[in-house]
This record gives C-alpha cells, structure tokens and sequence, in this order.
C-alpha cells in the first residue's frame, strides 16, 4: 500500500498496489473480469487501488478476502473507510 500526499503535506487516500499480484496474467484478462479498458488496468498499476477497487480486485480476480491479500494493511484502511453515519436502525 502507498500513501500520496498533496503539495500540503496532508495525506490523500490510502492506495493499494496491484503490480506485484498481476503476475502471469495478462491486464487485458483482468479487464475483461472488471469490466474495464486495458488502459485502465495500466494506469492502476502505476497508481495503485481505492478502498473500494482493492475490494473488488482481490474478490473478483485473487477469489481472495482483501484482508488475506494486504493483511495489516487493509484491516486499517477498513477502519478509516467505515460509513458511521446513522442509519434507519439507530432511531429505534
């Protein structure tokens, strides 16, 4: 996982790399899995992964839970992205 940071120093989204895992399959395969251009699968390795497409990734293309596939590192970014907003329940 790498973290980017903006021209202020505060950090930007959490962003999960994906070339190490892509080993021995083709982008455009893993495209065609996603439902996304080949070009897209590219620019993902050279930027990494969102909470939300690492799910995706290691689900749909690893048959892997993401916490297996990025340990530590997912069960923090888990917490960071956890929607704490009340919801219809909450009131009852």
């Amino acid at each position: 996982m790498s973290r980017r940071i903006d021209e202020t120093g505060n950090e930007l989204d959490r962003r999960f790399q994906i070339g190490h895992l892509l080993r021995g399959m083709s982008t455009q395969s893993v495209a065609e899995k996603l439902n996304v251009t080949d070009r897209t699968i590219q620019r993902w390795i050279q930027t990494g992964l969102t909470w939300q497409q690492a799910d995706e990734f290691a689900c749909k293309i690893l048959a892997e839970n993401p916490a297996s596939v990025w340990g530590l590192e997912w069960e923090v970014a888990a917490d960071e992205n956890i929607d704490l907003s009340p919801t219809l329940f909450d009131s009852w």
